[in-house]
């Protein structure tokens, strides 16, 4: 009786103290670690909402490089810091790409160690081909590959980029026989496919946008969970049929597995303002951007998802060698 009421206390103990927490927070300067070296989306994301946070929040939120181990060193500082919100940082795709088809698991989990905050942004991708292909459309493309006797080639930006295996698993839901040319850039395979020696392209829109609009690719289907603004007109690979396909490229902010849900609550609802404010939003769609935002429920739901989805691709693993 004694233990289970030193067990009541200690929790409502635990309660008060997070609300308190929460009440006062923030009281010092916090950092928002990024992943990658500067000058990329990481960097922009997390520079454009650490000044948004310190005007809102009066106090510091700096940005904090820790780059390496193709984002390994950067997720393992956030996932090892204190959980009281004062630590986060900008997490892509590739976490859960890579928890999904590293051959080698890393030193922390995408959903046991880490707390969602906000899924900010996706960049739009597109699957694209050769003027010479036959088909004009991603329902064409599809039939068209069925029956090809020889598998469609394709180009990525590098193995296992998400680029790659967003090409990987259009042919498995297409059931179109796919063969993986990859490179060490994202506009290193383009000329290659310009000039017909590869089928297909997975690639960013702002990429090729300039080769589509000159009628030197075929664009067909958008990789995304939802139609670009950037590209209205291309189909998602779900409306083309494949109901199970959707390959997003995001960026989101998450934190130390554990922070307190009041906390993680007000820093969603600050980045959410942040997105709609019109210089952040103009900054953002200038760069092709397409904007989210929401629940750090619905992020957590959608990085779930994806290591689900991804998870079933069978011919594709990763290595950090």
């Amino acid at each position: 009786m004694r233990l289970l009421l030193r067990l009541h206390i200690a929790i409502l103990t635990a309660l008060v103290s997070f609300g308190a927490m929460a009440q006062d927070y923030p009281s010092k300067a916090s950092r928002i670690i990024v992943t990658v070296l500067p000058g990329g989306g990481s960097d922009l994301l997390a520079r454009l909402v650490a000044g948004k946070l310190s005007e809102a929040l009066g106090k510091p939120f700096v940005v904090e490089y820790r780059p390496g181990g193709d984002s390994a060193i950067g997720l393992e500082a956030i996932a090892r810091s204190p959980a009281d919100g004062y630590t986060m940082g900008v997490a892509t795709s590739g976490l859960s790409i890579h928890q999904a088809l590293a051959v080698k698991k890393r030193p922390f989990d995408a959903i046991r160690d880490f707390t969602p905050i906000i899924l900010f942004a996706t960049t739009t991708t597109v699957l694209a081909g050769k003027a010479a292909l036959p088909p004009d459309n991603i329902a064409q493309l599809i039939a068209y590959g069925r029956t090809r006797k020889d598998k469609m080639t394709f180009a990525s930006c590098s193995n296992g980029s998400s680029q790659h295996v967003a090409g990987e698993l259009f042919g498995q839901l297409a059931g179109v026989g796919m063969v993986h040319v990859p490179f060490k850039g994202c506009t290193q395979g383009i000329p290659l496919v310009l000039n017909g020696e590869v089928d297909l392209i997975v690639n960013t829109l702002a990429n090729l946008s300039q080769y589509i609009k000159a009628g030197k690719l075929k664009a067909y289907a958008i990789t995304g969970s939802r139609r670009s603004q950037f590209a209205p007109e291309l189909p998602t690979m779900a409306e083309a049929g494949l109901s199970n396909y959707a390959m997003d490229n995001w960026f989101g902010m998450i934190g130390p597995a554990g922070m307190p849900p009041a906390i993680v609550a007000r820093l969603n609802a600050e980045m959410n303002a942040t997105l709609t404010r019109p210089e952040t939003r103009d900054k953002l769609i200038a760069m092709q951007y397409d904007l989210h935002g929401g629940t750090a429920a619905e992020f957590g739901t959608h990085i779930k998802s994806e290591i689900e989805r991804v998870s079933k691709i069978q011919n594709v693993r990763i290595s950090d060698e």
